[in-house]
């Protein structure tokens, strides 16, 4: 164990540092790193959250992630409830679910987010990121609907310029056909359509039950 100067140096070093510096705050953890793991666990805690979280304001969302999993074992093996008097563990799994979130796991944010709804049912915040997080994983789900739509209305389109250019003026008796077929396609688009807006609403509104029981 290194001497108390050495530690209240080390501290006061890295308390110089502005608070959104977070480029800086990643570089002085890392470049002392070993002076760091030295420090008593609740010194030691203060700076590896805050490097966790700077990690996560510079978007590196998967290696913020690795920490925060050994963090979320520290404070309960460690017995920390409190830090700057919020709930550090309910802290440390909203990042987390946070960065699941930027990593296009959704689902994986959700049920992060479900736990924390059971710790705490009146943080509104939990909930309304709980909203956004299913409403981008539905979204991803019924992508392919909107992607059928667009290329259904595509073909429309494309059958109508064929019928205005060609058919009309040269295959008049055709033409009846050819309305038909774009109709029946643009009607396609719809019901895709409207299917699609009803099966989001029915599986985000089952989905959002959760909520309701909390």
């Amino acid at each position: 164990m290194k001497s108390t100067s050495h530690i209240e140096n080390l501290l006061m070093d890295y308390s110089k540092i502005e608070k959104t510096n977070y480029k800086a705050k990643v570089q002085f953890y890392e470049e002392r790193r070993n002076k760091i793991s030295e420090l008593l666990t609740r010194d030691k805690l203060e700076l590896d959250v805050d490097y966790a979280f700077a990690l996560f304001e510079l978007g590196k969302y998967g290696k913020c992630l690795g920490i925060l999993n050994i963090l979320v074992e520290v404070v309960i093996t460690e017995n920390i409830f409190t830090k700057d008097d919020e709930d550090i563990f309910q802290v440390l799994l909203f990042k987390k679910s946070a960065c699941h979130y930027n990593l296009g796991e959704p689902e994986k944010s959700m049920h992060v987010l479900q736990e924390l709804i059971k710790m705490n049912p009146k943080n509104e915040g939990y909930k309304i990121f709980f909203k956004r997080c299913l409403r981008n994983e539905f979204k991803l789900a019924y992508r392919w609907m909107g992607g059928l739509v667009v290329g259904l209305f595509l073909l429309a389109a494309f059958i109508i310029s064929v019928e205005l250019l060609i058919v009309r003026p040269f295959y008049y008796d055709s033409a009846y056909i050819v309305e038909i077929t774009r109709n029946s396609i643009f009607a396609g688009a719809i019901l895709v359509l409207v299917s699609r807006e009803y099966l989001f609403h029915r599986s985000f509104t089952k989905r959002l039950s959760f909520l309701t029981k909390a």
